[in-house]
This record gives C-alpha cells, sequence and structure tokens, in this order.
C-alpha cells in the first residue's frame, strides 16, 4: 500500500479513481469537440466552392458506448479504428491565398499544391494521445508519446474547446441520452476524400500513404 495514498486508499486504487475522473472529462471533449454545436442553421464552408449543410443530424449523448468500456480490449479496439492519415488533404496555393489562409506545405511532387490536415481529425489525433498516456499509467507502462506531445495535445483540445463555445443544455437529472444537434462526420471524411492528399509530414518526414504506394 502505498503510504503517500490520501485516507489508507491503494495506489490501485487512486488510479482506478483518477482513470475514470479523466475518462469521463475525455468523454466530454468528444461530445464537445466532434459532435459540439454551432446552431442548427450552420454550414461548413468547404473549399469545393458551395458550402455544405453540416449540422444536420440529431443524436444523443453516449457516455457508455464501448470507448469506455473496462475491458480494455474492446476500447482499444474501438479507438484503433481511427485513422488520422484520412484527415490530410491537398489544397491549391492559389485557393488559400484567395481565403486568407495560412499557406500549406509544397508537395514534393507539386509545387502548386499545398498539404493541410483537418482540424477535426487531428482533434481526434490528439484524443487518442491523451488516451493512450492514460493507458499507459493505468498499466504502469511507459506512454509511446512524448510528454511534451499530449501537453501540446491536451492545450489544443482545451483552444478547440473555446473556439466552439458550445451552449447545448445537457440534463443535469439525466446526461446520457440528452440529445444534440451534431455534425456530420461522415460528410467531412468524404469530402476529405475527395481532395485527399498521399503525402503526410509527420515528425518533419515526408511520407507517403500506404494506400498511395
Amino acid at each position: 500500500m502505498n503510504a503517500n495514498a490520501p485516507n489508507g486508499m491503494s495506489e490501485n486504487r487512486r488510479k482506478n479513481v483518477i482513470i475514470i475522473f479523466l475518462t469521463l472529462n475525455i468523454i466530454g471533449l468528444v461530445g464537445f469537440i466532434i459532435f459540439g454545436r454551432n446552431g442548427i442553421q450552420s454550414t461548413w464552408q468547404v473549399p469545393s466552392g458551395p458550402s455544405r449543410q453540416y449540422a444536420e443530424i440529431m443524436k444523443p449523448l453516449d457516455l457508455l458506448s464501448e470507448y469506455v468500456s473496462s475491458n480494455f480490449t474492446i476500447a482499444n479496439n474501438h479507438w484503433g479504428a481511427f485513422k488520422q492519415e484520412r484527415g490530410w488533404v491537398e489544397l491549391s496555393h492559389a485557393y488559400a491565398q484567395q481565403r486568407e489562409m495560412s499557406p500549406g506545405l509544397y508537395l514534393p511532387d507539386n509545387p502548386r499544391m499545398g498539404l493541410f490536415i483537418l482540424d477535426g481529425y487531428h482533434q481526434m489525433h490528439c484524443l487518442t494521445v491523451v488516451r493512450n498516456a492514460l493507458y499507459a499509467f493505468y498499466h504502469d507502462q511507459k506512454s509511446s508519446s512524448p510528454e511534451i506531445h499530449s501537453r501540446h495535445c491536451l492545450d489544443y483540445l482545451r483552444q478547440a474547446i473555446l473556439c466552439r463555445a458550445d451552449a447545448t443544455p445537457l440534463s443535469t437529472k439525466h446526461m446520457n441520452g440528452s440529445m444534440r444537434m451534431c455534425r456530420s462526420w461522415s460528410k467531412m471524411d468524404e469530402w476529405a476524400m475527395e481532395h485527399r492528399s498521399c503525402w503526410m509530414k509527420v515528425k518533419n518526414i515526408w511520407t507517403k500513404k500506404e494506400s498511395c504506394r
């Protein structure tokens, strides 16, 4: 037993309490960031020209999903299904300049195009980094990500929440199942596939996606 644990609480129990608390906060991040409400009539201005209806699905908040299963095999399979590489897209420098966007990196094989990653995909990547750090902590393992990466991801998610300022009222009696107007991830994924890039730049190294090799 850890002599420093409060009120004689065992080390494992203390870890369980911390994991449960942090997991609930992460689930809140998922709800606010990925399915955040910006108003029923909100639209997403996409680079292809006309905007697509983006806030269009009424969905219940699910705080008991398999992503938080106590069976780590089940939970890991769900978290592992996310493919960040789908979020890498290429847009022309002319398009970015016309819309006063920060320029993307010049593609190695096409200097007219710039490399971008969609915000939602990077948010999910960061959420996965934080989740993996918690998993490593729970199992007394060393995290696969450097500590500075985890800190970056926490702050990135903080800024994403503040940027969206989601004001959806959630029931304090029955929060699980509360209905919210959500954005369609599948439509964003569809657009990402229409503008997908074969290139990624990870840890400052240009890499071609497996699907393009």
